[in-house]
């Protein structure tokens, strides 16, 4: 089954971030590849600034629920699982390698 051995593969291969916990997953990266800023004004620091204000200027094109957001979700049931489970995959990951929640 495909959808088991790319589980598998995330779960065993991958340090998982996600796009809307951004700030987050940019924190465990610093800290897996011991990355640093001594000072705020490095290129991460500007990067989350400008992504903020970003998305606090585009809505969401789909909601979660809606008619579009059914369409997508019957089409693409396997991708969708598997995002599901990187979720599940982040918050553990959050917990036993960075021990944060």
């Amino acid at each position: 089954d495909h959808f088991l051995v790319a589980k598998g593969i995330l779960a065993q291969k991958f340090l998982v971030g996600i796009a809307e916990y951004f700030e987050e997953t940019i924190k465990r990266l610093e800290t897996y590849y011991e990355w640093s800023e001594a000072n705020n004004e490095g290129c991460v620091t500007n990067y989350l600034e400008k992504q903020r204000a970003e998305e606090e200027e585009t809505p969401r094109t789909i909601e979660r629920g809606s008619y579009e957001w059914e369409l997508v979700t019957g089409k693409d049931k396997f991708d969708l699982m598997l995002y599901y489970y990187a979720l599940e995959l982040f918050a553990k990951q959050g917990l036993t390698m960075f021990r944060r929640p």
